[in-house]
């Protein structure tokens, strides 16, 4: 055995514990993002016309200026926002519900509840112009960590409903944040404090909407603590979460039950675990028979609908594509056959089964196109997923038989794929910039922010330097300093 002298040891140890020493790690540079931004913002400086797309745009700014860290550039503005919004043709409380979220993600109750109270009108509608304001802005605050602000928002809103369900909604999203930011067994301790199951299924597993969309993990959809842990790659314990809110089901009020299921079954069929989703789908209740046919049972059967959707493209991934057709079965309405068949068509593309996937959305396309004006999926939810199928032929077709406008989601999918030039010639020649600035310009903007997002960011760059409208050019701009944006970086003072 060998031995070593005293002062030997003591050098190897420290040696030991230096070499173990975490490295610190340097935060991504947002320096590229902040000095784009502020390009933006001398064009905007320079720009004449009042429009709703200009407060658009600045209030956009605000919200990247707050998350490259910058309270006073993101306050002024807001400021700048506001004004624009009240003296543009766009007012109301639509014009200033985002400014209101971004105040709200800054923590700032009193410029909310100000800029609620700045809302034109009287009466009821404006009553609910403003209540919504001030709800939107309670759950953006909470989304951002800022519980506290939330709950004294909340409290001023007068509707007694809403403003239960608000603070639901914000001890839901609190707990979320916290998972969010490392803490999941807090974020689960929290969830555990709730008093009401409903609360508890969607902090859980996130919450869906009763509106028939076009793919199968909206980016409305709001998540939970279970789509947190999957998307970190801690799929057991996003299983384990998922199946303690389907263990929450029956404790939930029937009035909420059918919301809490579908959220439930969502968790459960993106994980492939098609039993438990079928006993979170054995959830929702049956329908009253004095509602049966009336608006309250449609809601019902939207979430049996949607959640069915869900199903059917999880047991298209297994390979069982007879099962998933086999649903559509289920409900009488074409509309809502349709929603099934396109379902089942986007998640074959995305298992290369292209030729299945045409015939199925093609079946969609005729149920809709010869039951126009009845309850189901709307034409343009198959348009937007055959987009997402990547076959932009299918969407361009059943967008011309449907008389259907779509120049910009043309764009924005041919932007995504990488298609920049054939993007960019949709912005500015197939969508008459004269008409709808709104859709041009904002789609100039999507597109720089893909194509910096593709390491392209001189071509952006030029693009933005040919560009003599200067509106257009802030919005290129911002769409740049959007690309070059990087989570947790930091702008470093020269």
């Amino acid at each position: 055995m060998l031995r070593y002298p005293t002062a030997v040891i003591f050098v190897l140890t420290v040696a030991g514990l230096v070499a173990a020493a975490p490295v610190p790690v340097t935060p991504p540079d947002n320096g590229p993002s902040a000095k784009a931004l502020g390009e933006a913002v001398a064009a905007l400086d320079k720009v004449e016309v009042n429009s709703k797309n200009l407060s658009r745009i600045w209030w956009t700014v605000a919200d990247l200026r707050r998350r490259l860290d910058d309270p006073k550039g993101t306050v002024n503005a807001l400021k700048i926002a506001q004004h624009v919004s009240c003296t543009s043709e766009q007012t109301g409380s639509n014009a200033l519900r985002p400014i209101g979220e971004v105040y709200g993600r800054l923590g700032d109750v009193t410029a909310v509840i100000d800029l609620a109270a700045s809302v034109p009108g009287v009466g009821r509608s404006h009553d609910k112009q403003q209540e919504t304001i001030l709800q939107e802005a309670a759950v953006a605050a909470a989304k951002a960590g800022r519980a506290p602000e939330a709950e004294k928002i909340a409290a001023t809103i007068v509707d007694p409903e809403m403003k239960t369900w608000i603070k639901g909604v914000i001890v839901q999203q609190s707990a979320v944040y916290r998972a969010k930011t490392g803490d999941v067994a807090g974020a689960l301790r929290a969830v555990g404090e709730l008093p009401v199951a409903a609360d508890k299924v969607h902090a859980l597993v996130g919450r869906d909407y009763l509106n028939l969309g076009y793919d199968n993990f909206s980016a409305q959809i709001e998540g939970g603590i279970a789509s947190i842990q999957l998307a970190a790659g801690d799929k057991a314990g996003a299983k384990e979460n998922a199946l303690k809110a389907l263990a929450l089901l029956p404790d939930v009020e029937p009035k909420r039950r059918s919301y809490a299921a579908l959220a439930v079954v969502r968790m459960l069929a993106r994980m492939d675990d098609l039993p438990a989703a079928r006993k979170a789908l054995a959830q929702i209740p049956a329908a009253e028979p004095q509602v049966v046919g009336k608006e309250d049972d449609r809601m019902r059967l939207l979430a049996e609908l949607i959640s069915k959707g869900y199903l059917a493209a999880a047991e298209v991934r297994a390979g069982r594509d007879e099962v998933a057709l086999a649903m559509a079965g289920d409900f009488p309405l074409p509309g809502d056959r349709a929603y099934l068949f396109h379902f089942v068509a986007l998640a074959q593309a995305r298992a290369g089964r292209q030729d299945a996937s045409k015939t199925n959305f093609a079946r969609a396309v005729e149920l809709v196109m010869k039951h126009q004006g009845q309850p189901g999926t709307h034409i343009r939810n198959i348009i937007y997923a055959q987009f997402r199928a990547g076959d932009f032929d299918a969407a361009a077709t059943t967008a011309e038989a449907a008389s259907e406008v779509i120049w910009f989601d043309v764009g924005y999918f041919k932007a995504k794929a990488g298609d920049f030039a054939a993007a960019k010639e949709i912005a500015l020649t197939h969508i008459n910039p004269q008409e709808d600035r709104w859709s041009s310009d904002g789609l100039c903007q999507q597109i720089a922010q893909f194509q910096a997002k593709a390491e392209q960011v001189a071509a952006v760059k030029e693009w933005a330097a040919k560009t003599d409208d200067q509106l257009l050019k802030a919005y290129i701009l911002v769409g740049l300093a959007e690309g070059l944006y990087r989570e947790g970086g930091k702008v470093t003072p020269k």
